[in-house]
């Protein structure tokens, strides 16, 4: 069993989790307690290999040792089967819904049973998730997977802001007339309706916050090399995932996925997207029902 650092040192620097992650593996399969961490001091951050003291110069012998790859090893093959995996998970079982859903719009469920439904699902996914994508993205707190804190809850209403403010850009085009997707869903009526209305949105908040910006954006700038292209990928799948909505409902989430995607980037906190994102689309419940 690896044991916990007491005197940690130095062993290696990255600035991409999975090179950090490659480097602490190595020294756990070797028998050697290792962690990341962050290292902000001198400018932008950096992720630090460190062991205890009294481990250094195995540390230093197993990082530095050069493995021959296996014959037909391909660059980040496991990070990209890890990728595969939340994909069906998170993302394609959203998209083939949406699809079916705005070709073949059916009467709403009951709101108790609809709400039902949506919490254990997205349920499923965070847990899911969380554990597929274990080995690669050890690192909860640089993450922002850590518990919220009152900064989370201050900026929430300023991603409420930037909501409303997508939809009221995606609102100026002009779109064909067709369905919304409102009437696909019951909406709450009553005191404990609602407050089971914003219950049920922080959890499935939560598990989009997860997928399309916590996981996809680390894990395809990871694979793709370029931050600007896995906020883009991102904020297109999340948009597919909502085309039940039709073409307003669908550039509004595009607009919404290219924000949060900024947003998180910069700030690297899920819980801000996740009180902003859920108030948003209880006020659209709101807004819908009076």
């Amino acid at each position: 069993m690896v044991g916990s650092i007491v005197r940690p040192v130095e062993i290696a620097r990255a600035d991409q989790l999975s090179e950090a992650d490659a480097v602490r593996s190595r020294l756990d399969a070797a028998g050697i307690a290792a962690r990341i961490e962050v290292d902000s001091r001198d400018g932008p951050s950096q992720l630090v290999v460190v062991v205890d003291a009294a481990d250094e110069a195995n540390a230093r012998a197993t990082a530095t040792k050069k493995l021959a790859p296996p014959p037909d090893a391909r660059p980040n093959c496991r990070f990209g089967w890890e990728l595969l995996a939340v994909l069906a998970v998170g993302v394609i079982p959203n998209l083939l819904g949406s699809i079916t859903s705005a070709l073949h719009p059916g009467d709403p469920l009951p709101f108790w049973l609809d709400s039902l439904n949506l919490t254990v699902l997205c349920g499923c996914t965070i847990v899911a998730t969380l554990h597929i994508s274990r080995p690669g993205m050890a690192d909860r707190e640089r993450l922002g997977l850590t518990w919220p804190s009152l900064g989370d809850i201050v900026l929430a209403p300023f991603i409420l802001v930037v909501s409303l403010f997508a939809l009221r850009l995606s609102s100026l085009i002009p779109y064909p007339a067709g369905p919304t997707g409102q009437s696909l869903f019951a909406l709450p009526a009553g005191a404990v309706e609602w407050s089971v209305a914003a219950g049920r949105y922080v959890v499935s908040a939560y598990a989009e916050e997860l997928v399309y910006r916590v996981y996809l954006i680390t894990r395809l700038t990871d694979l793709l090399g370029s931050h600007f292209q896995a906020i883009a990928i991102a904020a297109v799948l999340f948009a597919s995932s909502h085309v039940y909505q039709g073409p307003l409902g669908t550039t509004n989430a595009l607009f919404m996925g290219l924000a949060y995607g900024a947003i998180y980037s910069v700030n690297r906190r899920i819980w801000p997207l996740v009180f902003g994102h859920a108030s948003y689309n209880t006020l659209l419940d709101y807004l819908h029902s009076a």
